[in-house]
């Protein structure tokens, strides 16, 4: 079973940010700011420039190594990653049109069903049957 398939795609970035927010506040500990329950994004940064004694360790190699020994799987998500590539070069503005579209659609199939409820014919029967279900299920991860 894939990474992926074990944590959901945010489940590898929360793993990942849980891991940055324990370390820091190991390293913290005994301060003010060693009980901290989350960080800026920008201080990612200190991750690289932030060094062990010996000078050549930074944090960023400690967080990969502990990575590679509890999770070896996140370090191969960016092979996972690359299907996200093509939709990249879709535009917002034309997904808003096609969502804007969708909606438009399923109003109107809402109508007919409306429509066709009121017949009492066994054909306009199961189409209104068939249909709900369609709605129901179309409307499920729909945005309001």
């Amino acid at each position: 079973m894939s990474l992926w398939a074990m944590l959901g795609y945010w489940g590898v970035g929360i793993w990942i940010r849980q891991t940055v927010l324990a370390l820091g506040n190991a390293i913290n500990s005994g301060t003010n700011r060693g009980a901290a329950s989350g960080f800026r994004i920008g201080s990612l940064v200190k991750l690289s420039s932030t060094k062990a004694r010996n000078g050549k360790t930074t944090l960023l190699h400690y967080l990969i190594k502990v990575l590679e020994d509890k999770m070896p799987d996140v370090l191969n998500v960016w092979a996972d990653l690359k299907a996200l590539e093509p939709t990249s070069r879709i535009e917002l503005s034309n997904l808003g049109g096609e969502l804007s579209a969708l909606q438009k659609g399923l109003e109107a199939v809402e109508a007919e069903v409306k429509a066709a409820g009121a017949e009492t014919d066994e054909r306009s029967l199961n189409f209104c049957e068939f249909m709900s279900a369609f709605l129901s299920a179309a409307k499920v991860g729909a945005p309001r």
